[in-house]
């Protein structure tokens, strides 16, 4: 059975994906973090993380809402809320810090 081009991860683009791009550029920003001086590089990928984090987290806690308790759906949505609301505390953490650096 051949299938449709686009019929890949990008056919339905939607908050999912660019939840995704976000983490993928705030990585690379991260990463570049490392190797210059200025913080503010830091900052902005943190930044970035935070942001990514909060969207896919709020996604969660609406799926949470909508599904009904005891199915996979409601324990997969709250495994990755909770771990996304980590992420998103962390990310403010790395705000603060990196932001330290600057006064």
């Amino acid at each position: 059975m051949k299938e449709k081009k686009g019929s890949g991860y990008f056919s339905r683009f939607g908050l999912a994906q660019l939840c995704d791009i976000i983490f993928v550029a705030a990585t690379i920003v991260l990463i570049v973090g490392l190797f210059v001086e200025p913080p503010v590089v830091g900052i902005v990928g943190f930044s970035m993380f935070a942001l990514g984090s909060a969207i896919t987290a709020v996604r969660r806690i609406v799926m949470l809402m909508a599904s009904s308790k005891g199915t996979p759906e409601f324990r997969n949505s709250l495994i990755i809320a909770i771990a996304m609301t980590v992420v998103f505390a962390l990310s403010v953490l790395g705000i603060v810090g990196k932001s330290m650096f600057l006064f």
